[in-house]
């Protein structure tokens, strides 16, 4: 059984008071950031890699929402958070964003031990 990708999929990580959602990003993405410099690609693995988030304030408890829309960074074109949003995340959170982000797009261990597709 070979396992294909949930692009739909997303999953909730949390650093301090703010829940991220880690969104399933396209292939060619992943494939794209293997080939940029660190401040490029955690840029990219975060505004690509996170679809929303609960918890993130302004000073007087006032919520921050997530806005995405079809964004061009890095060559790359898609649904991503919009640049006056992702300058409000705070830059002590990018690295853990980034390092998740790719994490969330990674096949784990047991899921490439269940793959029977031969690799070639």
């Amino acid at each position: 059984m070979t396992i294909a990708r949930n692009l739909s999929e997303t999953t909730p990580f949390k650093i301090d008071s703010t829940t991220y959602t880690m969104a399933t990003m396209p292939n060619r993405v992943l494939l794209a950031v293997t080939e940029m410099g660190q401040a490029a690609q955690t840029e990219t693995l975060v505004r690509f890699g996170v679809s929303g988030w609960s918890g993130l304030t302004l000073k007087g408890s006032v919520a921050v929402p997530c806005v995405r829309d079809v964004i061009d960074l890095n060559g790359l074109r898609g649904m991503g958070i919009v640049d006056e949003t992702f300058d409000v995340i705070p830059v002590t959170h990018m690295a853990a964003l980034a390092g998740e982000a790719f994490r969330v797009n990674s096949l784990t261990e047991e899921e490439v031990g269940n793959s029977s597709a031969p690799l070639e």
